[in-house]
Formats: C-alpha cells, structure tokens, sequence
C-alpha cells in the first residue's frame, strides 16, 4: 500500500484541550509508517511552533494563514461605492467571490496530498477540493441549544453541517452521545461514522501536598473562584 500524504486542516483552534488535542493527533500519526507527508493549516500564531516535534518522521510541513478581523471596518460611503460599481459596470468586470476562512490556503495545498482531515467542520462550509476528506464531530452542542447562535444562524449551521455529513468519506465521532444527537438532528445512519473518543492527557498538575508559596502570596485576602470557560457554547 501507497503512505499517505495527510493534510490537517485547523481553520479554528481553540486553546487549551483543543491545541493539546492536535499535537496529541499529530504526534501519533508522525509515527505511523503509512504516512509519508504530513501538512498542518492554522491560522497565525494559534500555535507555538515549537510544539511540533522537529524528530518527527515525516517533518510537519506548517502552513498558517491570517484569520480576518472579528470586527470588520465600517463599509465606505454610498457615493464611494457607487463610483465603484459604475467602474465594475464599464469595465465589466466582477468582485471575485470571498472564500470561507482558511480555504484558500487549503485549496493551495490540497494538490499535494492524498487525504485532507478537520477536527472542528463547524462554521465553515464544506471545501470544494479533488482529495477525500475526513471530519471529526466533536458534538452536537450548537443543535441541542438552538438558542446559542439563534434561529437564523442554527439553521445555517445545520445546512452547513448537513455537508459534511454526506460528502465527507468518513466521519469521525467523539461519543456516544454524538452519535446520538446526529441521528437525532440529522437521521445519520447508524451503520456509518466511527466512534473514537477522546484520550487527551490532562495538564500537569501541582503537587498534591501542598500549594506553591509563591501563588498563594499574589493572591488577595478575597477572591472568587470560577471554574468555568467563558465560551458561549460551554
């Protein structure tokens, strides 16, 4: 059998599990001997580069693109974009389409490779590239709780989603659970998907026979603790 050449498309990495969950993945299949070629898409500055393990056979070829603003600048006056559209009309020419967030740097490499994988398919539209592409459903969050993104934005999400369920070769689900709530939402057959769950190695923690010195003395006489996140989903 021909290795693989695999690309890992990451068009959003959320810090914390999310990052210690990727260099996890990409450690184990490092070692694979079926895997000749392994390429990373992030955006910039998600991750630090010292974490990919130079030893690594294949070598992590990292390709990072700019993520846009969150808050894009105000669109310019009418009369401004009135000229620019008499411009487009006489010079029949057209806006070129705007790719979804990390495409274009994933149709730029997709070429190179035999496989394309994402572990968070949510928010973005399905890439229109030759290569099979494998998706991993982490849950079903933004479904059960419509209210979360509203009901305009859900039912986006789930046409979205709904892509990635037919099109992708094979999916990947997290639990159970997952599984579940996909057919639940989305009458998934149950004779497809695999279930992997998840095996991240928590972070270090303090030594349990005591608290650091140094800590406890930065901290003022009342605080308040919040183990919590503030995601909106979570």
């Amino acid at each position: 059998m021909k290795p693989i050449r695999l690309l890992i498309w990451c068009p959003l990495v959320a810090t914390g599990g999310g990052v210690r969950l990727l260099m996890k993945l990409i450690s184990a299949l490092a070692i694979r001997e079926d895997i000749s070629k392994i390429g990373l898409i992030v955006p910039q500055g998600s991750i630090d580069v010292a974490m990919l393990n130079p030893q690594a056979r294949p070598v992590v070829e990292l390709h990072e693109f700019v993520l846009p603003p969150r808050h894009p600048p105000p669109p310019p006056p009418l009369w401004i974009r009135l000229i620019q559209r008499v411009k487009q009309i006489l010079t029949r020419s057209t806006t070129p389409p705007v790719l979804p967030v990390g495409h274009a740097p994933l149709l730029a490499q997709a070429s190179h490779y035999d496989l394309m994988y994402t572990s968070w398919p949510h928010r973005n539209a399905f890439p229109e590239i030759s290569i099979p592409v494998v998706c991993t459903f982490q849950d079903a969050i933004f479904f059960d709780f419509p209210e979360i993104l509203n009901s305009k934005e859900t039912l986006k999400e789930w046409t979205l989603a709904q892509q990635w369920l037919t099109r992708s070769a094979q999916v990947i689900l997290s639990s159970a659970s997952t599984r579940e709530a996909l057919v639940r939402h989305f009458d998934f057959p149950e004779d497809r998907g695999v279930t992997i769950h998840h095996a991240i190695v928590p972070a270090d923690a303090p030594p349990a026979n005591g608290s650091s010195p140094e800590i406890l003395n930065t901290l003022p006489e009342h605080y308040i603790i919040f183990p919590a996140t503030l995601t909106t989903h979570k």
